[in-house]
């Protein structure tokens, strides 16, 4: 079993915003066991095993870098701000990511032969 959860806020050139929860991928394992011993007496159990289960919870923001010209030609400011190819900001890109991890959390070790019912041990009878 494994899960990713990523929830995203995104503000177009100002502020983008993730968290993201990780759930690390892991078995169980149900068995049902009959075992003989030399005796031949019958051994049955029913049980369970499990892998470590892991998650994880990490948050991430990047800002905008944002560049306007604000002085092209000192004699005709019509360019940079009322023509026709005028912009609020000429240039946008991200920032690098600042990832911060919140929470990593072992949810539970990794256990064997847990018994319901009966035994795994061909010495118990």
């Amino acid at each position: 079993m494994q899960a990713n959860l990523i929830s995203t806020l995104f503000i177009k050139n100002v502020w983008v915003n993730e968290i993201t929860f990780d759930l690390d991928q892991f078995k169980m394992n149900l068995f049902i066991s009959y075992i003989f011993n030399e005796e031949f007496d019958i051994c049955p159990g029913i049980g369970w095993d499990s892998e470590v289960i892991l998650f994880k919870l990490v948050y991430a923001m990047k800002f905008w870098n944002c560049s306007k010209t604000l002085i092209a030609d000192l004699a005709d400011f019509s360019a940079t701000w009322t023509g026709y190819e005028a912009k609020y900001f000429e240039e946008c890109s991200q920032s690098n990511n600042a990832e911060i991890e919140l929470i990593e959390r072992t949810v539970r070790d990794a256990k064997t032969d847990r018994m319901w019912l009966g035994t795994s041990d061909a010495k118990s009878v």
